[in-house]
């Protein structure tokens, strides 16, 4: 005779899954409240690019990836950092030895077919750039504290021509120079036969670190 399965979970057990569909549920409202205020539809993809790949700038976007990057039809995460800077001998000997003492690390780097450039920047036979490595999760400012792999932009205009959140993850004292820039693409519409249209409505979020208080404090604004 045949008869319906049923599967106990313990309290522990449904407690966390509650708690994971709990989560999951309020940041799929969030990211429709955030469809909402800036005019587009739940199907359309949101993008948000972090400004600013200092240690600070790193981690916020690393914490946005965390939580919306596995929302890929929903939301794009990108970081923008200048690029050319070159990670020197002695700063790629200690990274490798952070990867090597870490196994998930060690094998995340394998899975991407990366490792071997860090072996040959540790042998001194090729150099790495910080652009480079926080595709691989290493901001140059806390090698030792490794983060999610994150999606590098290096060309400003490009990362926020069709952006429609844009972070603010810089010192204030390169604020006003790298946001002239990003205003500039955002509104100015590009002479192009493919970027006609001037861009109409971009969030700006202002995220400023207090030490200090051990705070950060977001400006939101349209």
């Amino acid at each position: 005779m045949a008869t319906d399965a049923l599967v106990i979970l313990s309290s522990k057990t449904a407690a966390t899954e509650r708690s994971i569909i709990t989560l999951i549920l309020r940041l799929m409202f969030a990211l429709s409240e955030l469809h909402q205020l800036l005019g587009k539809s739940d199907s359309d993809l949101l993008k948000i690019i972090s400004i600013g790949a200092g240690a600070w700038g790193s981690v916020f976007a690393a914490l946005l990836q965390d939580a919306y990057g596995h929302f890929r039809e929903k939301v794009h995460i990108r970081v923008w950092r200048r690029p050319g800077r070159a990670v020197d001998r002695s700063t790629a000997e200690h990274l490798f030895d952070v990867i090597n003492s870490r196994e998930d690390m060690l094998r995340r780097l394998i899975r991407r077919c990366a490792y071997l450039e860090y072996v040959d920047a540790r042998l001194g036979d090729r150099t790495l750039y910080a652009d480079e490595i926080l595709r691989d999760g290493f901001c140059l400012n806390m090698v030792d504290t490794p983060l999610c792999p994150l999606k590098v932009v290096t060309n400003l205009q490009e990362a926020v021509w069709d952006a429609d959140i844009v972070v603010n993850g810089l010192p204030s004292t390169e604020t006003h120079c790298v946001f002239a820039g990003v205003a500039s693409a955002t509104h100015i519409s590009a002479k192009c036969n493919t970027h006609q249209q001037i861009k109409k409505k971009t969030a700006f979020l202002h995220v400023h670190l207090v030490p200090s208080h051990g705070l950060a404090i977001a400006n939101f604004s349209l």
